[in-house]
């Protein structure tokens, strides 16, 4: 656990380095110091989330059964994995020469934190609260786990900023890309494209009542979702999943902040000039919001599905982007034109700041709750161990 702190705690610091905004000339006219800060910043960053994630030995509730997977799909019997992996796992195997699972273990991980890290640079506003964010809510230490699913999820992410930038063919074919890996990700081809429609209220209680309607019928999607993932025939997934509230209470805390921010802004009156930075901000906004209300619904109608978690973080994981732009909604002392010397007392007793430092405290409490039940069998990625030291001092690092 304190390793993982430690981890967690440099690589927010990288972070905050790598979202320097102070790109000042360098004296000899070369490359200004922010941005050489913020370059070294991120490759640092890639490096200190990619080798314990490399270097990891068993870790995770499903190390051993991908172990397996990979020598059925080497020696090509059946296998209830995707083609993409099972390609990728013998074209590794071929190019070393033996089932080396741990050269796939790290591949995977470098290329699933490396997107992660592009996504953010890419979709935040703000990089180091996002990225914050990113790590207290677990989504670093969940790629240990279900490799193929966090890979495709990175992709995903990817995807939407292509949606949300207008290049609908490159969205549908990275979208395509990571169902060759995870084939739930061809839920966002429907998805993403219904939250990028602006809802009405009236068209938002009809898509609610409808979800809630078609729960009724959890039998016939409990049989869909069998069919769909033959693997989880005969296991506890076949009876269903359960509801959870961590997810529910996160979405309904998210749906409150926006509300908040909507009154706030209605109350300033301003409205952003079309097609300006301000409203393309505020476009992205109302998309990764509506994400937000469709998980909620998800997660609160349609909890018998196993696995739901996996369809709601193609959704909550906006939310990483959306809460520092709901936040900014809010006035803070930068604000106020005659506030004189603004200090950090001043701060964090403005709106924007009480509101900030509470994000902060729920998140750091959220991710000290997940680090306590990390060793969990149904996530187990505590005790952490590594091949390096494996044979050689198995009593300590068991």
């Amino acid at each position: 656990m304190i390793l993982y702190a430690v981890i967690a705690a440099a690589a927010v610091f990288l972070a905050a380095l790598a979202g320097m905004g102070n790109f000042t000339e360098s004296p000899s006219g070369g490359v200004p110091h922010g941005r050489a800060v913020s370059s070294a910043a991120m490759f640092w960053l890639f490096v200190l989330l990619a080798v314990p994630a490399i270097l990891r030995y068993n870790v995770g509730n499903d190390y051993m059964r991908y172990v397996a997977f990979m020598h059925l799909a080497d020696v090509h019997a059946y296998v209830p994995t995707e083609w993409g992996f099972n390609t990728l796992v013998r074209l590794i195997y071929v190019i070393c020469g033996y089932e080396n699972y741990l050269l796939v273990f790290a591949v995977f991980a470098a290329l699933t934190i490396a997107l992660f890290l592009l996504d953010i640079r890419l979709m935040a506003e703000n990089f180091a609260f996002s990225f914050f964010l990113f790590m207290c809510f677990g989504f670093y230490f969940r790629t240990y786990n279900t490799v193929r699913y966090y890979f495709a999820l990175s992709l995903v992410v990817l995807s939407l900023h292509l949606l949300l930038s207008g290049y609908r063919a490159s969205f549908v074919l990275t979208v395509l890309a990571a169902a060759l890996f995870h084939k739930s990700a061809l839920v966002v081809l429907v998805l993403y494209p219904l939250c990028m429609i602006r809802w009405t209220i009236p068209c938002t209680l009809a898509g609610a009542g409808i979800v809630a309607v078609l729960s009724l019928l959890k039998d016939f999607w409990l049989r869909v979702v069998i069919r769909l993932y033959p693997s989880y025939r005969g296991t506890s997934f076949e009876a269903g999943g359960t509801r959870s509230m961590a997810n529910i209470l996160c979405c309904a805390a998210v749906l409150c902040l926006a509300a908040a921010a909507a009154f706030v802004e209605r109350k300033k009156g301003e409205q952003p000039v079309q097609g300006s930075t301000a409203a393309k901000s505020a476009g992205r906004r109302r998309v990764y919001l509506q994400m937000n209300a469709a998980a909620f619904v998800l997660h609160l109608f349609c909890w018998f599905i196993p696995e739901i978690s996996r369809i709601g973080y193609y959704l909550t994981i906006t939310q990483i982007f959306l809460i520092p732009m709901l936040l900014k909604s809010f006035p803070g002392m930068a604000d106020e034109k005659d506030s004189g010397e603004c200090g950090i007392g001043k701060a964090l007793l403005s709106p924007r700041g009480a509101l900030t430092s509470l994000t902060i405290a729920a998140a750091l409490c959220y991710f000290i709750v997940f680090l306590k039940t990390a060793d969990d069998p149904a996530i187990r990625i505590l005790p952490y161990q590594t091949f390096l030291f494996h044979d050689a001092i198995p009593s300590i690092i068991e």
